[in-house]
């Protein structure tokens, strides 16, 4: 008797939770989520707690780990087909409704082949203080990667302007975005071994730094800026490229201005107080030209 009222009272207070306090992430009803873009915070989340099992056991048993990552990418890519396929699904980015969104661009599954990509090259950075490579073979990788990005930002005309395929969708799907992790993985490692030019001079630039740091804060808060930016809209807006940059650049200024004031009022405190209570070791000549050369450390407090 007593047994049972519990059960009627656990069944009760899930079914007032569930009613009143709707949960939502990307696998449990993602397009419902109020902020929208948090959906990631939950993809993120999931990695978070898978990173340290890959990182155990490829600095254990490097050639196996290697192995069952590829192996674990060739099926997320598998179930990136076997989904569009079966659901007649649309390439994500072009033709994203409900659908796509829920089954294709939210869930940890599919989005994890990136993540794995780059673990392999943080690894492979960690293990390998120089690559040299010769010139040819450096001007190889660089046109291999930037032909592969421009290649996946011009295919997108050729879905908008033909019928609807369910196969060249599933290949699309299937292969987007370990090209695009891919080649973003060979232009890290060609920036990380000076062989980044003018790119890697760039991205290890001052302003640079700085935008690393708050990148997190910018994150968070540009769709908040958009939301109410498009809330105020009261009459019908023409879109033109003018229009669209003029839009674009203003946003991104004002979401700039805010995640500054946003890191220094609630990151940089937490991130100074850490440096006092938990001081790093001595650092070395090879970090500080490490630094020097552009890293993830914040320029804003020291």
């Amino acid at each position: 008797m007593v047994s049972g009222i519990g059960k009627c009272s656990r069944r009760s207070l899930q079914k007032i939770l569930v009613d009143n306090y709707p949960l939502h992430s990307n696998y449990w009803n993602p397009s419902e989520i109020c902020a929208v873009h948090t959906w990631y915070l939950a993809v993120d989340t999931q990695l978070y707690v898978l990173a340290p099992i890959l990182l155990i056991t490829i600095k254990k048993f490097p050639r196996v780990s290697i192995l069952a990552v590829l192996l674990l990418a060739f099926l997320s890519m598998s179930l990136a087909f076997e989904v569009t396929w079966r659901n007649s699904l649309g390439a994500t980015y072009l033709k994203q409704g409900i659908d796509e969104y829920e089954k294709l661009y939210t869930p940890t599954h599919i989005r994890i082949v990136t993540w794995l990509f780059g673990s392999i090259t943080g690894y492979f950075i960690a293990e390998n203080k120089t690559l040299p490579m010769r010139k040819i073979f450096v001007y190889f990788l660089w046109v291999l990667s930037l032909s592969s990005l421009v290649f996946l930002l011009l295919i997108e005309k050729f879905f908008n302007d033909y019928e609807y395929n369910v196969l060249y969708s599933s290949l699309f799907n299937t292969f987007s975005r370990p090209l695009w992790g891919v080649a973003i993985c060979i232009i890290i490692l060609l920036c990380v071994y000076n062989h980044g030019g003018i790119i890697g001079w760039l991205l290890s630039s001052a302003p640079f730094n700085v935008l690393i740091r708050i990148n997190y804060s910018i994150y968070l808060i540009h769709s908040l800026v958009t939301s109410i930016i498009l809330s105020k809209m009261r009459t019908t807006v023409y879109l033109s490229v003018f229009s669209i940059l003029h839009d674009t650049l203003g946003d991104y200024c004002i979401v700039l201005v805010l995640a500054t004031l946003w890191t220094l009022a609630f990151e940089s405190p937490i991130i100074a107080l850490e440096k006092l209570w938990f001081p790093k070791g001595q650092i070395t000549k090879e970090d500080k030209n490490c630094h020097h050369n552009g890293s993830s450390e914040t320029i804003i407090v020291k």
